[in-house]
């Protein structure tokens, strides 16, 4: 799998053998994620996106561990290159943010946050509808 968005490239695990030197991007090696120099020297490790993300929607590190179930400590770990995480943690975290998991890698533009912000707010209205409408249903299964 390879995703291009401007001038970042993400390779799966699969062709992270296949690197060529000059290529500069995020690669992808099923664990950590790596800013690649000219000399394919990792210059940086973490999910700066996610913090830019978190920050734009108001959400706090504990929040969003609880959206994708795991610890605080561990979304500040994931933020700042101290840990990594798994693709399927990319995933649901994207999934949780409304954003692509491209963007958990570096911070979107101003407008794309704006845009991210807009789907999350309109998700959280339609999850509070949702739930709304399950309590009415069940109670009017309890009356009848």
């Amino acid at each position: 799998m390879l995703l291009t968005r401007s001038r970042v490239t993400i390779w799966s695990a699969d062709r992270y053998a296949k690197v060529c030197s000059g290529l500069t991007g995020y690669i992808l090696n099923g664990n950590l994620c790596y800013v690649m120099t000219d000399e394919n020297t990792p210059l940086q490790k973490g999910l700066p996106g996610l913090r830019a993300i978190r920050e734009a929607l108001g959400l706090s590190q504990k929040e969003v561990a609880e959206k994708v179930h795991c610890t605080p400590d561990f979304i500040r770990f994931i933020e700042t290159g101290r840990s990594d995480c798994r693709q399927d943690l990319h995933r649901q975290l994207a999934q949780a943010l409304c954003c692509k998991v491209v963007e958990l890698f570096e911070a979107p533009a101003p407008e794309r946050l704006a845009e991210i912000k807009d789907a999350f707010e309109i998700r959280k209205g339609l999850e509070a509808a949702a739930r709304q409408a399950q309590r009415q249903a069940e109670q009017e299964k309890g009356v009848a």
